[in-house]
């Protein structure tokens, strides 16, 4: 009889067996894992409901998410599949918790660490005079090309009070990102003569909130706010919930702020800290879609 589940972990304890899309053993949240765990006492674990991460939303708030399939191996072996969605946490990522028919463990040796899969690459929140000309500019770090649609890609704006406001997305394009590759969202006031015009992928309505000073965004799989959230920005001093980390400095008018490259990797840098992952606010920004990017000083461009 199993008297208490027992995980004693060794250095292949959570182990990577497929990724879908397929992105080898690095787990994004853009897509499905399935891992492999060992311990002891799994004889009587329940499966799938039983094995779950002590993961959290995008407003800190205890999701525990469930393995969406898990099969019993055998006493110290599971194997099961994560969905979708699932926040990251740096480096520190979650731990596995399964339950039998005596308890749950608190804790796993070996954590399961996912990353995003997508990230917000550049924030532009307008000018004077033209305060809703604007775009989030997004980067797939992933080897793997993604479809924005395909996936249920949603894009949300905080206000400076935390406000969060769900933002429908139009497609322009076909909604492709490229492997290391980029997809721009533009704001529906945006005009031509603004110099991301050409380059945008989607639009989003500019009524009903838009970025702002001591705001935030944030990309996810779900129209509900802080659900299955993928990667989130916020700047000044938006409340902690609409950030990771520390909030970047404030973003002013006709500036921008980009991601810091990574390793050849593109705009990349990812540590879950907003405050270590952007540049300095600047006048000149480079809006890039899935077609190309044009470098401009925003101050310089043509308003009506």
């Amino acid at each position: 009889m199993v008297e208490h589940v027992d995980r004693t972990f060794g250095e292949d304890a959570v182990v990577v067996l497929s990724t879908a899309p397929d992105n080898g053993a690095t787990l994004y949240n853009t897509g499905t894992a399935t891992v492999r765990i060992t311990g002891t006492g799994f004889a009587t674990a329940v499966c799938p409901g039983g094995v779950r991460l002590d993961d959290v939303d995008g407003a800190g708030v205890a999701v525990g998410t469930p393995a969406q399939s898990c099969t019993i191996d055998s006493y110290t072996q599971i194997t099961e599949t994560f969905p979708a969605g699932i926040r990251s946490n740096g480096t520190v990522g979650w731990n596995v918790r399964v339950s039998n028919s005596v308890g749950t463990n608190d804790a796993s040796a070996i954590k399961f660490v996912p990353r995003a899969g997508l990230l917000v690459s550049e924030v532009y929140t307008g000018n004077t005079g033209a305060a809703d000309h604007e775009f989030v500019e997004v980067y797939n770090p992933t080897a793997t090309a993604l479809n924005a649609g395909t996936l249920g890609l949603h894009l949300h704006i905080r206000g400076s009070t935390g406000t969060d406001t769900h933002k429908a997305l139009t497609q322009v394009t076909t909604g492709n990102i490229p492997a290391h590759g980029f997809l721009l969202m533009s704001s529906s006031a945006s005009i031509i003569a603004d110099p991301w015009f050409s380059h945008r992928d989607y639009t989003y309505s500019a009524a009903s909130g838009s970025l702002v000073a001591n705001g935030g965004v944030y990309l996810s799989l779900n129209a509900t706010p802080n659900t299955q959230v993928i990667d989130k920005v916020g700047w000044g001093t938006q409340p902690a919930s609409g950030c990771e980390g520390t909030a970047w400095a404030n973003i002013a008018s006709g500036n921008s702020v980009e991601r810091l490259p990574a390793g050849g990797q593109g705009h990349a840098t990812d540590t879950d800290d907003n405050a270590a992952d952007f540049t300095v606010p600047s006048p000149t920004i480079t809006p890039r879609g899935s077609h190309g990017f044009r470098a401009i000083a925003s101050t310089t461009s043509d308003r009506d």
